[in-house]
């Protein structure tokens, strides 16, 4: 599991099949994002999606590339096409404004900086 791809995949601008599609696949993923390779079953076990829907995040996760097949591309029963992650190439979503700010409120330390651990 790579918390770091799945937080890469948190800030793209993706349709709701495809980024839960994607989680599941990152969740596979290493820490560069690659070798993911769950079968479709197994994504559509994690997604709550059918295995058909499934395939066709995939299909456009393919398209778009977002994601890569580097081994097994035709896949099969017993042959889990093992996949590249590619969140760079994605689309980001705007930065997320809380209510507050958009009231005009200063923000709090936490939305502006990052607390430096002192150990």
């Amino acid at each position: 599991m790579s918390v770091k791809i799945m937080g890469m995949v948190w800030e793209l601008d993706l349709p709701h099949s495809e980024a839960w599609v994607l989680m599941a696949l990152a969740d596979h993923a290493d820490h560069v994002g690659e070798n993911a390779y769950p079968g479709v079953a197994l994504l559509a076990w994690k997604t709550g999606y059918s295995e058909r829907q499934v395939q066709y995040a995939l299909s456009r996760l393919r398209d778009v590339g977002l994601i890569e097949p580097v081994a097994f591309e035709a896949g099969g029963r017993g042959h889990a096409t093992v996949y590249r992650i590619c969140p760079e190439k994605g689309a980001k979503r705007a930065p997320f404004i809380s209510p507050d700010m958009r009231k005009g409120a200063s923000p709090s330390p936490f939305e502006t900086e990052r607390v430096q651990n002192s150990a």
